[in-house]
């Protein structure tokens, strides 16, 4: 089971991370009956982070360390867009080890100043500047082999039918994956 969580808010952090941490541990309780993880997903872009007043975990290192105080069956859902916006590296995920990482999902930003920056202007994977090779050397040497899905917004999507997209999403998912040498 995946979330995301909101990278700023009208509450301030202390109070905030008190709140989701309750909510988290709960679910976490519930869901380790059923031998079931769950994996919360930091958002990174500048635009999410100033969006209210207050930020919130916007950082991998930060979310995968509140992860671990909510339970040992919840890690971090990581997304390639998020992991470039929010100054991720090769190391973090390293450190997150497989059992840190609950799902994957990947996709390509466009080379634009951070305040430019816009969660639904995403590229399909290779189509862009992250480095989605690193990326996923970095997956095969923790040994994570469970789900990867692509996740892409704007890139006109919306105007072509589904089954169009669903096929260019698997195709450059698999392209990067085999460039990457872990398909």
């Amino acid at each position: 089971m995946t979330t995301w969580i909101p990278s700023s808010s009208e509450i301030p952090k202390p109070e905030l991370r008190s709140i989701w941490k309750s909510r988290f541990q709960a679910c976490a309780n519930v869901l380790a009956r059923s031998h079931a993880r769950l994996g919360l997903e930091f958002l990174g872009p500048l635009h999410l982070r100033k969006r209210f007043p207050h930020e919130f975990i916007w950082r991998m290192d930060e979310m995968l360390e509140f992860a671990r105080e909510c339970g040992p069956n919840v890690g971090i859902l990581l997304d390639s867009w998020h992991w470039h916006h929010a100054g991720a590296t090769v190391a973090d995920i390293v450190t997150a080890g497989k059992n840190g990482i609950v799902h994957v999902q990947v996709n390509d930003s466009p080379q634009l100043p951070p305040e430019k920056i816009l969660d639904n202007e995403r590229l399909m994977p290779g189509e862009g500047v992250i480095d989605l090779p690193a990326f996923f050397g970095a997956l095969k040497k923790i040994g994570y082999a469970d789900g990867v899905s692509p996740e892409v917004f704007g890139r006109g999507l919306k105007d072509m039918p589904p089954e169009e997209g669903a096929k260019m999403g698997l195709e450059t998912t698999w392209a990067v994956m085999r460039k990457a040498g872990v398909a």
